[in-house]
């Protein structure tokens, strides 16, 4: 496995934050779907893991505008818009989601992108501040 340096970039402030490219992929690949289908085709749940050391647990519910029902399935995209991947967060049946990502001294501003055909994309940006939990409910408008 190569390990790459850590490369400086700007966020929505315009001030330099190291971000780590292989980081972002590890982080983004655990942060996958929730559900899975079994052997026999019928829904099973991945138990959500333990947040890591020095990390920001973001997580959340994702509702229908019109309804309120859970919206299940949506991308989670963090950072600039960017095509949907199967490794990127989505949420669950229940409009459940998380994503574990780093904190670093003085905090990360993150973007988070909440796509989903069908539905206008709602866009939230936040500070990691310290590791703990930051909880972020989404709802979405249908088109």
């Amino acid at each position: 496995m190569t390990i790459t340096r850590p490369r400086m970039v700007r966020d929505s402030a315009h001030q330099y934050i190291a971000f780590s490219c292989l980081a972002a992929v590890l982080l983004l690949a655990a942060c996958g779907p929730t559900g899975a289908t079994g052997p026999s085709g019928s829904a099973t749940h991945t138990p959500i893991p333990t947040r890591a050391d020095g990390m920001t647990r973001f997580s959340g519910k994702i509702v229908d505008g019109k309804s309120g029902a859970p919206v299940a399935d949506v991308c989670v995209i963090i950072g600039p818009p960017v095509d949907c991947a199967e490794n990127m967060p989505h949420s669950g049946e229940d409009g459940s989601w998380f994503a574990d990502l780093p904190v670093a001294g003085g905090g990360l501003s993150w973007t988070f992108n909440f796509v989903k055909s069908g539905y206008e994309t709602n866009v939230v940006k936040l500070v990691s501040e310290g590791p703990g939990e930051k909880r972020i409910d989404v709802t979405l408008q249908p088109k």
